[in-house]
């Protein structure tokens, strides 16, 4: 469980970036005339060639209608949109949170682990260059292993104790 948290933490930084393009360019869509939301989702006037698709013989008030409609579905496709993000959000800050309550090097070690996706020996290279090369204390691969079990462990009695309170 711990560990797919951690391993999507940078797909859903991905994913609520690229619903915010999305939302940003529907909102755009919702500022436009009439006629261009209704050029940008009309199927070509090709398509309907002897095919009756509205009882309504006035064409503006048929294209109306369909660009009214589109609007409905745009802030559908907005609120639905916005409410993924306050999700993958609210994902990402219990992570953060989690991180946070490990020391700094237990940190580091997850970081690298789950959201870099890096090998161990260049994750305990990295670490004895950034904590213990000042001091010639150096730890092996499997060390760095067991800081890590360790702070999973860490993680998940945490999730457990939150967990019991709700």
């Amino acid at each position: 469980m711990i560990d797919e948290m951690l391993n999507n933490y940078k797909k859903n930084v991905a994913t609520i970036e690229m619903l915010k393009i999305k939302i940003n360019q529907w909102q755009d869509i919702l500022t436009k005339d009439t006629q261009e939301i209704d050029m940008i989702y009309s199927k070509p006037k090709t398509e309907n060639l002897g095919v009756q698709t509205s009882h309504n013989s006035n064409p503006i008030e048929s294209m109306l209608i369909r660009v009214e409609n589109q609007k409905e579905k745009i802030n559908t496709w907005i609120s639905c949109a916005t409410e993924k993000i306050m999700k993958l959000e609210q994902k990402n800050k219990f992570i953060d949170i989690l991180i946070g309550s490990l020391d700094e090097e237990t940190s580091f070690i997850i970081k690298q682990k789950h959201f870099e996706k890096k090998k161990w020996n260049i994750i305990t290279q990295q670490f004895n260059s950034k904590y213990r090369s000042e001091y010639n204390e150096y730890i092996t691969t499997s060390g760095v292993r067991k800081k890590y079990e360790m702070a999973k462990k860490e993680l998940l009695e945490l999730l457990g104790e939150i967990n019991e309170n709700n």
